[in-house]
């Protein structure tokens, strides 16, 4: 998904001789309810951790957040599998390389008018991997394992409560949506309610074995749909 859209957008940008154009990108990983800067090029994992900050005009805003300015989707994938070592990946019974944080990968575009140079445009595309939800009979994790995979499940649980109260059907102007239950939804919250375009890709089993996992997964997707 993500070479597919930056070469679209690439190719957007080539076609659009008008206009000067920004890309930067930007990687970040939720593993139990931290937030780290997965393209910072400090040694120790613990000095990468980031914190969400709430402005006013702009929303949601990561202060320190390294992001890398990205002039063709070569360059974007090399940042992009770079950074991806260093995400927390581990077994469990159901995955060899099972990952164990939410992920959120972001390109920022500035587009400026040549003509007069003022006119400034700028959007942003999360591109999320979410990280599956985990029933621990079936994984059978224990110590660390266990904690991620409860520090997931209430992400995605979060998410599900701020979709419902989205797709809510009588949802009055001011009704309470629950942003502030997790880190996830609060990194979401421009995405899921703002003025914004959101896709969502749910990945399902064919296995008998998966069933309720499946299900569980297509509930999510029709609730989303509903936004």
């Amino acid at each position: 998904m993500i070479p597919r859209s930056v070469r679209d957008i690439f190719k957007f940008i080539l076609a659009e001789q008008d206009k000067d154009f920004r890309v930067g990108v930007s990687f970040m990983e939720l593993y139990n309810e931290q937030l780290f800067d997965l393209l910072s090029t400090k040694p120790r994992k613990e000095d990468t951790i980031v914190d969400i900050r709430e402005d006013g005009n702009k929303g949601i805003k990561i202060p320190g957040l390294t992001e890398m300015d990205i002039t063709s989707v070569a360059t974007t994938m090399k940042a992009l599998e770079k950074a991806s070592e260093g995400r927390v990946t581990a077994a469990t019974a159901m995955n060899a390389r099972s990952s164990r944080s939410h992920a959120i990968f972001t390109l920022s575009i500035e587009s400026r008018s040549k003509e007069d140079g003022k006119t400034l445009t700028v959007s942003k595309f999360h591109m999320v991997d979410l990280a599956g939800s985990e029933r621990q009979k079936k994984t059978k994790a224990k110590g660390d394992r266990l904690k991620e995979g409860i520090n997931i499940n209430m992400g995605l649980l979060s998410l599900g409560n701020v979709i419902s109260a989205l797709g809510e059907e009588n949802r009055g102007a001011n009704s309470h949506i629950p942003y502030r239950d997790s880190k996830l939804t609060r990194l979401l919250q421009d995405s899921l309610g703002g003025n914004s375009h959101t896709l969502v890709i749910a990945c399902v089993s064919p296995a008998d074995s998966n069933r309720e996992e499946t299900m569980s997964t297509l509930r999510s997707a029709d609730r989303a749909s509903k936004i």
